[in-house]
């Protein structure tokens, strides 16, 4: 919750904060009131940076008419509206939970968009000699017996990650080692 102080008049401000932050903790929302002495874009950079999937911000003006305005931070700035408080609080739940599922659904579609099949280290080996490949080779288990596969993990700094379920532990994923 970024309380966004133009004047001296905080006080007041401070205490709407406080009121919606014991609101949304009684939903069992974690929040924090920023009420650190910096200047608002900085402030709103910093929860951008730490990842805050709901951003609320307050001023006189939403406090006078009730309002906060909310940005998701899976949308980002398209996202912005400004909704009644009791709306708000009532609904954020609700909103944490889709930007969870979005969030999620979309590292998952990158994920299995970046796996790709390979039956030997041969297939290891050709898809990690073209640098602008990313991703995981998927490959019979039964190829980390070979023992040149050290010999080619070493050259392209490769490691060996998981075996997916999904393969009854018959395949295993191999990608970059960061």
């Amino acid at each position: 919750i970024l309380p966004i102080v133009k004047d001296d008049a905080y006080n007041a401000l401070y205490d709407y904060c406080d009121k919606l932050e014991k609101l949304l903790k009684e939903k069992g929302i974690r929040t924090f009131v920023d009420k650190r002495e910096m200047r608002t874009p900085d402030k709103m950079w910093d929860a951008v940076k730490k990842g805050i999937p709901l951003r609320v911000e307050i001023g006189m003006r939403e406090m006078e008419e009730q309002h906060i305005t909310v940005v998701r931070r899976d949308l980002g700035r398209e996202s912005k509206k400004t909704i009644l408080t009791d709306e708000f609080v009532n609904t954020a739940y609700d909103m944490l939970d889709d930007i969870h599922n979005v969030m999620l659904t979309r590292a998952r579609e990158f994920q299995d968009s970046h796996i790709y099949d390979g039956d030997s280290i041969k297939d290891v080996s050709k898809f990690f000699s073209k640098k602008s490949n990313i991703g995981f080779v998927k490959v019979p288990i039964e190829v980390l017996k070979d023992p040149v596969l050290e010999k080619i993990m070493k050259e392209h700094s490769l490691s060996t990650r998981c075996m997916p379920s999904a393969d009854n532990g018959k395949k295993v994923l191999i990608g970059k080692a960061y």
